[in-house]
């Protein structure tokens, strides 16, 4: 048998990415479309969504914008709804929302650990049921992969609510993989470590050079390198993996330097 070549390995599929127009999200969705998928981009920044579609588009991809808060679960319908009918149905979901920020433990309100908690937990719980739900009433499976961290693995000084989100998700894989098992749908987490790219939801996003000496392999991840592993787990090549975290950090969390 011939495998399917890697320049098509995800075409025709209906995928949404969630965050698409961020420094994570937008790599992946790049990549979902030059792969062969029809692709929404669904970010509470219409202004970096479009700038996404427009990418895709200009390389003759398929893509269109739809506004989504994930703080906000009318948003949340509201933007499925749409993507399902931008698409006509909905086979991936990719869940690249998030927010950070940093407070030391003495520091931290309680406004700052509700809004990480909002969007990182509560909003990817309520984004990956919406999708599964239209995956569930089509009948014919799915695939989702949330986007986390290495910082579901280890502490970092400064971080205490945005690890303990990563933590809750890590964990959480395991439940939606055996609840939406009977339903065909897949769902794994993607882990990066420290990004070469910051996030850029609170403006432009920014460049990191150094790189630490536990990144085994001397260069900090780029969305395109996370995009891979994203799109592996979505294609064919991925559909015995499921319930899964894997981490795309240079062999960072391996302890070695």
């Amino acid at each position: 048998m011939i495998d399917t070549p890697y320049s098509q390995r995800l075409q025709g599929l209906r995928i949404v990415v969630a965050g698409g127009g961020g420094a994570i999200g937008a790599p992946i969705a790049l990549a979902c479309a030059a792969q062969g998928a029809r692709v929404v981009i669904a970010d509470i920044s219409d202004g970096y969504a479009q700038e996404t579609v427009d990418a895709i588009v200009a390389a003759g991809g398929e893509a269109h914008a739809v506004h989504i808060d994930v703080a906000d679960l009318g948003s949340i319908s509201a933007g499925m709804d749409e993507a399902k009918t931008a698409l006509g149905g909905i086979d991936a979901l990719v869940n690249s929302t998030g927010v950070s920020g940093s407070a030391n433990t003495l520091e931290v309100t309680e406004e700052h650990w509700d809004r990480i908690h909002t969007i990182n937990l509560k909003g990817a719980f309520f984004v990956i049921q919406a999708a599964a739900r239209v995956m569930a009433e089509q009948g014919t499976g799915g695939a989702i992969v949330t986007i986390t961290s290495t910082n579901a693995e280890r502490g970092v000084l400064g971080h205490v609510p945005y690890g303990a989100t990563k933590g809750a998700l890590r964990q959480m894989v395991f439940g939606l993989a055996a609840d939406l098992a009977e339903h065909n749908i897949r769902v794994n987490n993607v882990g990066p470590g420290m990004m070469a790219t910051t996030m850029r939801n609170d403006g432009e996003s920014t460049e990191r050079t150094h790189v630490p000496r536990k990144v085994l392999r001397r260069r900090l991840p780029t969305g395109a390198d996370v995009a891979k592993m994203v799109t592996y787990l979505l294609s064919d090549d991925g559909e015995y993996v499921t319930a899964t975290n894997l981490y795309v950090d240079g062999g960072a969390l391996s302890g070695l330097f």
